[in-house]
């Protein structure tokens, strides 16, 4: 970007033309010469330089929009499994007629209930801490 402005940096001479600083030998807005050349060159660089530059400010903040929806959906989708699982083990501990009052049974379910409950936090924690990076 430096080279591409120094076509743009010019001193007037006695004669009542501009020079470029950095080649003296160059005259400045003139239609032709060497000069003329560049010039298209340099705002084709500008443009993609600014252009580029907003396109990707614009693709990180609609990529974080992405992130926080999905971090929402993971979320929603692991609380409603914590209420199926808490279902799950709210109904097993009922007792049923036809099996006999075995405790260990019980207390296995439970532990693995807990477990998977446990399981699914460290993911929600995870996602959440992830997706913080990316907040705007």
């Amino acid at each position: 970007m430096t080279q591409a402005s120094q076509i743009l940096v010019c001193t007037y001479q006695a004669d009542g033309s501009y020079t470029l600083n950095a080649s003296p030998d160059i005259t400045c807005f003139v239609p032709y010469g060497e000069w003329a050349n560049m010039l298209p060159l340099s705002i084709i660089l500008y443009v993609i330089f600014g252009g580029g530059a907003i396109l990707f400010f614009v693709l990180v903040y609609i990529y974080s929009r992405f992130l926080r929806a999905r971090t929402i959906s993971l979320a929603k989708q692991i609380r409603t499994h914590k209420i199926k699982i808490a279902r799950t083990a709210h109904l097993s501990r009922i007792p049923s007629s036809d099996m006999g009052d075995d405790e260990t049974d019980e207390d296995e379910d439970a532990h693995n209930i807990d477990g998977e409950l446990q399981s699914l936090e460290k993911k929600q924690d995870a996602v959440i801490n992830w997706t913080k990076n990316f907040d705007m």
